[in-house]
């Protein structure tokens, strides 16, 4: 293959991935939350084919009425871990958030904590920061609270003020996120039911080469999304687990006082398995602050979890 060639295959290959990369971000900003119920529904259809095929051995029951069984057990399943567990959850994180709340806006709790931090550097640091800190802390004091400052473009007030609009705009959205539910269960039950014709149907359309890659890369894909939901579900587990007893030990000890263990735990846990963060971006701040605000201990223990 002379140069010329090899230049007009990679803008071939060049173009093509552009195009397919293209399509894809169209299909994400504009087509995706309309084909979100299906996809939902092929991919349940998808893991519901080992446990029906296996139950369909042992009971001969049609694949049908099998696969309404399944889907209707998952999503009642969940629906009940939503109901029963997550509105306790919910209720917990809101109290956690108002709590958060009412601290930022309490000047006595700003101006304690913060001069605690400042009495806790050397002399020779203290008169650089002190004037800055003291003019900001009369700025808050003016503004009623730290969330009516703003920090060069970060403004508190008007982050809390979109996350309320964002909780509004989310409530109106409900009957759409019933409608969706509805379609995705029903959706869920085809695709289940009719996996093979739709699944041989593909294959017809392909050579047999094709087929045979086709199903051994779907084989590989399922695999090691399996493994992937089972590594970050175990390390948020043992995460939470981890933090939930910590809490629970320093608690009981009489160290923490705070409350809202289960939210804090849960926060931890969703930290560790987001890319460039884990559990220091959460517990070594709170471990300074600890230290700094006196309270030694509970930073000991923190930086123990």
């Amino acid at each position: 293959m002379d140069l010329t060639e090899k230049h007009k295959k990679f803008l071939i290959d060049l173009f093509y991935y552009a195009a397919i990369l293209i399509i894809f971000f169209v299909f994400l900003k504009y087509a995706f939350g309309i084909c979100a119920p299906f996809i939902f529904a092929a991919l349940i259809g998808l893991i519901l084919q080992r446990p029906i095929n296996a139950t369909r051995k042992k009971v001969k029951i049609p694949k049908g009425l099998l696969s309404a069984i399944y889907v209707l057990i998952i999503f009642v399943v969940f629906g009940l871990i939503i109901w029963f567990g997550g509105g306790k959850l919910v209720k917990e994180v809101a109290s956690f958030i108002k709590h958060l709340s009412s601290k930022f806006s309490s000047y006595d709790w700003i101006y304690s904590t913060t001069m605690s931090f400042v009495n806790s550097l050397p002399d020779s640091l203290q008169k650089y920061v002190e004037p800055s800190i003291a003019k900001k802390l009369a700025e808050i004091k003016t503004a009623g609270g730290i969330s009516s400052v703003s920090f060069g473009k970060f403004n508190l007030s008007s982050l809390i003020s979109s996350s309320a609009n964002g909780v509004w705009n989310t409530a109106k959205q409900i009957p759409s996120y019933l409608v969706a539910f509805l379609v995705t269960v029903i959706a869920s039950c085809f695709f289940t039911a009719d996996y093979d014709k739709i699944s041989s149907s593909i294959k017809k359309m392909m050579s047999p080469e094709r087929a045979s890659v086709f199903s051994s890369t779907k084989s590989s894909i399922l695999l090691s999304f399996h493994k992937l939901i089972k590594t970050y579900f175990t390390i948020m587990c043992i995460t939470f687990s981890e933090m939930l007893i910590g809490l629970l030990i320093l608690t009981v000890a009489k160290i923490y006082t705070g409350g809202y263990i289960i939210p804090i735990a849960l926060l931890v846990a969703i930290f560790d398995i987001l890319p460039l963060f884990g559990t220091g971006t959460f517990v070594i701040p709170w471990a300074l602050y600890s230290f700094v605000t006196g309270q030694p201990a509970l930073g000991i223990g923190v930086l123990v979890m």
